[in-house]
């Protein structure tokens, strides 16, 4: 299951045009394999970006939901339920942005709240992105919720799940 996280243009973050190849390429592997997608949009701030949009066209196994906080957990276990389905015999797969926020604190309410496991929840993080960044584009808090987020989640670093 494919989660992707406010890839909405009012973000800074989902306007990056590297953010958007890599959830486009995890799109394009989720419809490979038949994969569901939830798109979580952040409530009041748009729609997601267009591309990701295109990206989804003609692909009849996603849904779109809206969240009205940083944490999009409950919305997601909805959706998945409108699929027929129970998070407890899913992967999940994370992607998104913002990282310190609301990637981070859906990550936090599938584990503590859901009970996903570790082993089922995966952030993929070449496709994640935040808006806060240093002088050498280094992003501050990131390896902090990293550092949180292992206690929880697995990390994966490219487009190829295979």
């Amino acid at each position: 299951m494919l989660v992707i996280v406010d890839m909405q243009p009012s973000f800074d973050a989902a306007n990056c045009v590297k953010t958007i190849t890599e959830v486009i390429l995890e799109i394009e592997y989720a419809r490979k394999t038949n994969e569901p997608i939830i798109v979580l949009e952040f409530e009041d701030y748009g729609e997601t970006h267009e591309d990701i949009m295109k990206a989804l066209e003609g692909y009849d196994n996603y849904k779109i939901v809206t969240k009205p906080d940083n944490d999009g957990s409950t919305e997601v276990i909805e959706a998945v339920n409108k699929f027929g389905l129970h998070h407890d015999n899913l992967t999940f797969h994370v992607c998104g942005v913002n990282f310190h926020a609301c990637v981070s604190d859906t990550v936090c309410g599938l584990a503590y709240d859901f009970g996903v496991e570790k082993e089922n929840l995966n952030v993929i993080e070449t496709a994640c992105n935040d808006y806060v960044e240093d002088y050498d584009g280094h992003h501050y808090g990131w390896e902090c919720v990293r550092e949180r987020l292992e206690e929880i989640a697995t990390f994966e670093y490219d487009s190829n799940r295979d």
